[in-house]
């Protein structure tokens, strides 16, 4: 692959292949014919020139033709200091020490709800909370259909590891109760994006169709859904296997 270089090394390549054709054309005595004009059409040719001329546009050659292989080249070049790739790859083990704090199953209940908590505040990452309802029995139907088709898919959970996930059940036990009341969640299946400042914002994996029916959002949908409402961290954050 080509070297990336600045943009003061691209000047220098320009200036050089610049001054090469331009002595080419002046010794050809290319400049005098190419303007045989009117001595009323002159002052419109010198401004059109010194904006438009040939120097304009061969730097303008030089310059594009150049800097679009470096610019998509992969390596860097020069290289960036030593300090700076040592900041970098210490802020990397730092992410990724805070990524494999993250636990990869369901926390469940309070207890786990309490160890969210925990984690939230050591990782600062983003708290998935799922609360599935055992009654009224509509609620619990939904929330049974929900889980058995998206909730526990593989692809649903690989795409969301960077989250603290948690399940709740509603009603349930005080600290499940106490949240769900917190954020006004009366029955599921509902999910939350909490954020480490509190802040939580809601999503129903059902919606209703153009005949007003309801019905469950696709996989996608809900995963695209609960990105735009999380922090930037997780915002642009790759799901895995892409």
């Amino acid at each position: 692959m080509l070297p990336r270089i600045g943009c003061q090394g691209l000047n220098s390549i320009a200036e050089s292949l610049f001054f090469c054709l331009n002595t080419a054309m002046r010794e050809a005595g290319v400049y005098k014919r190419m303007y045989p004009m009117t001595v009323h059409q002159r002052p419109v040719a010198l401004f059109a020139t010194g904006i438009f001329g040939p120097s304009a546009l061969y730097r303008l050659f030089v310059i594009t033709f150049l800097a679009v292989p470096f610019a998509m080249a992969d390596d860097v070049w020069p290289p960036p200091p030593p300090w700076q790739t040592a900041k970098e790859e210490v802020q990397e083990e730092e992410e990724e020490e805070r990524h494999s704090d993250i636990p990869e199953r369901w926390l469940e209940r309070g207890r786990g709800l309490r160890e969210a908590l925990e984690i939230q505040e050591a990782t600062g990452a983003d708290m998935l909370v799922y609360i599935s309802s055992r009654n009224p029995p509509w609620a619990a139907d939904r929330s049974r259909r929900f889980e058995r088709s998206i909730l526990r898919s593989s692809e649903f959970n690989d795409a969301l590891q960077d989250y603290i996930r948690v399940q709740l059940y509603v009603p349930g036990d005080r600290d499940s109760n106490e949240f769900a009341e917190r954020y006004n969640v009366r029955f599921g299946p509902r999910i939350l994006i909490v954020r480490p400042t509190g802040f939580a914002m809601s999503i129903s994996p059902y919606t209703r169709d153009e005949r007003d029916e309801l019905v469950m959002r696709e996989e996608e949908e809900i995963i695209r859904h609960i990105r735009e409402r999380s922090s930037t961290r997780h915002q642009t954050q790759e799901p895995a296997g892409e």
